[in-house]
């Protein structure tokens, strides 16, 4: 059964839906130049980040839209971009399922999503198309948006998966697929989510859920973590954390 974390009450997930994701997908190169140069804390400007390069190649208006994004996607979890700020040297992998992570966390739309999609893969090997996140989008937005804005949401929605590893394709039909999450991005999730707000629990939520992380699976990863234990009494699952906070531990492990 779904619950909701009692997490920090000034770190939750976002539930209001926007449209930010058809403009701009995960963005993996410009977070990962983005949590190393941004000071946690301190307020950075368009202007400023234009004319530093932090996104070489882009105009100015573009800098600005994805401010914004990571304004929801990071800032609004302080302690998470201290920790990725302080983070040297971060492999492509985990950059790739991090910003996967916190896209979910700022967009309930692309949350829901990789939900239906983790479903999907349940059943056994096999494909999506376009059509069947547009029959999705349908049953799940009636009436929203336009059709013309439905085929730009399912496009954006695909290349996001692609982008992450949910499918392994960008052409119909497009293969079911799981990223590969290595221990240090399993042990930054489960830390994150212990100082949030979210529904759902610790070992069964959309987070872990999309990257194929779920029951028996998780159970034998966390056991292998260094710095997390699991510990299970009849349906009770308890997780005990050797470091105190996500920005310590990331501070203590690098």
């Amino acid at each position: 059964m779904s619950q909701q974390t009692q997490g920090n009450k000034g770190m939750e997930e976002n539930t209001q839906v926007h449209t930010g994701l058809l403009r701009f997908t995960l963005g993996v190169e410009e977070s990962r130049a983005y949590w190393a140069q941004v000071e946690p804390g301190v307020a950075t400007t368009t202007v400023q980040v234009f004319e530093q390069s932090w996104f070489p190649h882009k105009s100015q208006a573009r800098v600005d839209f994805i401010l914004r994004a990571f304004r929801m996607r990071y800032q609004a979890y302080p302690a998470a971009l201290e920790a990725l700020h302080a983070w040297p040297n971060m492999d492509l992998y985990s950059a790739t399922i991090i910003a996967h992570w916190h896209t979910q966390l700022a967009d309930p739309l692309y949350r829901s999503f990789s939900a239906w999609i983790a479903k999907r893969r349940l059943i056994g090997p096999g494909t999506i198309r376009k059509a069947e996140v547009l029959r999705w989008l349908e049953s799940e937005y009636p009436e929203r948006w336009a059709a013309t804005t439905m085929g730009t949401w399912a496009t954006k929605l695909l290349a996001a998966a692609a982008e992450v590893g949910l499918v392994s394709s960008r052409r119909d039909p497009r293969p079911l697929a799981c990223p590969r999450v290595n221990d240090q991005a399993l042990t930054y999730i489960l830390y994150l989510l212990r100082e949030l707000r979210f529904q759902g629990s610790m070992v069964d939520n959309p987070y872990l859920s999309s990257v194929g992380l779920d029951g028996g699976v998780l159970a034998d990863r966390i056991g292998q973590l260094p710095d997390i234990s699991l510990n299970r009494m009849g349906d009770l699952v308890e997780l005990t954390f050797k470091a105190p906070s996500l920005v310590e531990w990331v501070g203590g492990s690098q």
